[in-house]
């Protein structure tokens, strides 16, 4: 009986230690990205008044983020008309 026991511990452990190891090697499968169909992939290919700040009348500056993975985070930097240098900024993404 203990015999057996141990047999069903061990397999278990081995069938877990096999389904951590495939949803490690598989964690970058797992993020969910939305890709809508039909929808703009660049702002170039927005409807005119949403492809960049100025057809808002919008000072503002591009920006480019580059993570530790390389990968590059590109946006604007849009300036407050008032005091820019004074207010904080508001990151969102």
């Amino acid at each position: 009986m203990i015999e057996f026991l141990r047999s069903i511990f061990f397999y278990g452990f081995i069938l877990i230690l096999i389904l951590v190891l495939i949803l490690y090697f598989n964690q970058n499968k797992l993020i969910y990205i939305p890709s809508l169909p039909d929808l703009p992939l660049r702002p170039e290919d927005n409807v005119i008044g949403f492809r960049n700040p100025t057809e808002r009348n919008l000072d503002y500056e591009n920006i480019e983020i580059m993570g530790t993975d390389k990968f590059k985070l590109r946006g604007w930097f849009i300036k407050n008309k008032n005091n820019y240098k004074e207010v904080p900024n508001i990151i969102l993404f």
